[in-house]
């Protein structure tokens, strides 16, 4: 029978695990485990502090995730880093999804709306032109009371120009790294 275990951490993330002929057990020392039928453990929340940890992500072998008590995400013993999407924009008009992180567009008068801000705080988009690009991309929100480091928005028109944001506020996203990019109102 398959189990699903769904584990909230710190009221930030949600965390799913899913997997056939697996056991939940009390160990020794108090922990919440989750194990395979071969009893390696699969994930672990400490009794002692509230961490999680994820062993064993896509059956990778020493790779772990592990969030500590106070919700942040930590250095496991991953092997090979964290891994985030990297999307090819090839559409004139764009709107940023849940699983972006870094964007590349390929069409001159892109325009990429980015979600409003008060409803995915914390989030980071990478929006980079590509070294050939001799073209114009524009970077937005759907809300009016939105704000890019103050301005409406942000223009790329060079190549290998990049902007990095993160939503910092229910009305802003701020500037958390870039290059040649400018502010626009």
């Amino acid at each position: 029978m398959k189990h699903f275990f769904t584990i909230l951490i710190s009221g930030l993330a949600v965390l799913t695990l899913s997997a056939q002929d697996i056991k939940n057990t009390l160990g020794t020392n108090g922990n919440f485990v989750v194990e395979n039928i071969s009893n390696s453990s699969l994930a672990t929340i400490s009794s002692s502090d509230g961490s999680v940890t994820v062993n064993n992500l896509a059956g990778a072998g020493e790779r772990n995730l592990k969030v500590d008590a106070t919700g942040k995400l930590v250095a496991g013993s991953a092997v090979g880093g964290l891994v985030l999407s990297v999307n090819l924009v090839t559409t004139a008009s764009y709107t940023a999804t849940a699983t972006d992180y870094t964007m590349i567009p390929i069409v001159d008068g892109t325009t990429i709306t980015v979600p409003d801000a008060s409803t995915v705080l914390g989030r980071v988009y990478v929006i980079k032109l590509s070294g050939n690009a001799d073209y114009t991309v524009n970077i937005a929100s759907p809300d009016p009371n939105d704000r890019f480091d103050g301005a409406l928005g942000i223009q790329l028109d060079s190549g290998w120009e990049f902007v990095q944001i993160q939503a910092a506020t229910n009305e802003a996203w701020i500037v958390i790294g870039g290059n040649g990019y400018t502010l626009t109102n």
